[in-house]
């Protein structure tokens, strides 16, 4: 019997890695013997791929991975070498579509008879809808996590199946990717688990406990923690006592927000002030009354813990101004509200995004989340209707079962 060829999965964002993991080790369990390598970073590795790339280090998001043009065509040209020599069954690009259209493509032409199963759906439907054309060529099937997207693909003719979200789902034991714990954007893990001693340390001064994400990337942080910080300055100075953590992912992370909160940040006086914890992002949004965050999964997570949020993500004005506004078609962008607005039409959080950078409408709203506690309770109320859509979908059986039905592999 011929050896089973391989899978590979191409990820370029921390939560890409996770989500990617999770479905690796699933495979890997049913089929041990098959080889899978991946793109990818240290979750990856951790659920049993080789890496035959690190890709994490230049994560980005829309507009700005036009910086990353070149790299990106040095790795095409690097991947198309390495296909030559490992003729695969099947690829699965995870999320990341900038990267991964020509991933695709050069699969496709590389490896003709190979499976292209994209796990995440493109948020084509959001912004430049016309890319599904592309995505109708470059997919045999694609994994959905947010339960509208399968219906407005088959709107499209695109193949596509809901298999819920890792964030409702959590890490089986022994799954590798369950001990990555910290990433405000990851959706794989041990923080998955609810663990309620781990949080009795982080909030221990007086007021409100409000829980801040500013982000998973460098760019991110540097982009959104100022304004955060001034609008959390503004609500104490209208009078709201909060005990503010802020949650960073990594060592390097925490680093930057603390060196800003005491160079440029000391401008906002001790109430700008928080306390910085590192890897412990979800016990601080299970331990939170309220929380603020840049726009990404992490508002998910706020969904999934019962957490009461704002949501922001500040962009380069010129940017939207000139380009952004032209191809992204939603006006609606956290992951709550879209569910919500497919659930009921409306909106269940406040959301900014594009913002950029006035703090005054976020601590308007942030004012309202941490004074109210009847603010609060309405969104939880949301919280709980949306968390039932994700009720009995195990994400990474529903995952593995899809994939499966669309390649016959393993």
């Amino acid at each position: 019997m011929a050896a089973p060829r391989p899978i590979l999965f191409t990820a370029f964002e921390p939560s890409g890695d996770e989500l990617a993991a999770r479905l690796i080790a699933e495979l890997r369990r049913r089929e041990p013997n098959r080889p899978f390598f991946a793109w990818g970073g240290p979750a990856c590795e951790a659920a049993g791929a080789e890496i035959v790339e690190h890709t994490l280090e230049h994560a980005g998001v829309a507009l700005d991975v036009l910086a990353q043009v070149p790299q990106h065509l040095a790795r095409l040209k690097r991947l198309r070498r390495w296909l030559k020599d490992h003729p695969i069954d099947c690829l699965v690009p995870v999320d990341s579509p900038a990267a991964n259209w020509s991933v695709c493509a050069a699969v496709r032409k590389h490896c003709s008879e190979s499976k292209v199963v994209h796990l995440v759906l493109p948020q084509v439907w959001g912004w430049a809808s016309w890319r599904v054309h592309k995505l109708r060529r470059l997919t045999d099937q694609v994994l959905c996590l947010l339960p509208f997207e399968p219906d407005w693909l088959e709107e499209h003719r695109v193949p596509g199946v809901f298999v819920g979200h890792p964030m409702f789902s959590p890490a089986p034991p022994g799954n590798p990717a369950g001990d990555r714990g910290g990433d405000p954007s990851a959706i794989a893990g041990s923080e998955n688990t609810p663990d309620p001693s781990s949080a009795q340390d982080l909030f221990r001064g007086p007021g409100l406990p409000l829980a801040i994400l500013p982000g998973s990337r460098k760019a991110e942080i540097q982009r959104n923690l100022p304004t955060m910080l001034r609008a959390l300055a503004e609500v104490r100075r209208r009078g709201v006592e909060i005990d503010a953590v802020l949650a960073a992912r990594t060592d390097a992370d925490a680093v930057r927000m603390r060196s800003w909160m005491e160079g440029e940040g000391a401008a906002l006086g001790p109430g700008g002030a928080a306390a910085v914890v590192v890897g412990r992002t979800r016990a601080a949004l299970r331990a939170a009354e309220a929380a603020l965050i840049t726009s990404g999964t992490a508002t998910l997570q706020a969904v999934a813990d019962d957490t009461p949020c704002a949501a922001i993500y500040n962009h380069s004005r010129w940017q939207w101004e000139l380009l952004g506004r032209w191809i992204i078609a939603t006006r609606t962008f956290t992951l709550p509200n879209l569910i919500g607005l497919w659930q009921d039409g409306e909106r269940a959080i406040p959301e900014f995004a594009p913002h950029f950078g006035d703090p005054r409408p976020v601590a308007e709203a942030l004012h309202g989340l941490c004074a109210d506690p009847a603010t609060r309770d309405r969104q939880r109320r949301r919280f709980g209707g949306m968390r039932a859509v994700f009720e009995g979908v195990d994400f990474d059986r529903a995952a593995a079962d899809a994939f499966i039905a669309a390649t016959g592999k393993p």
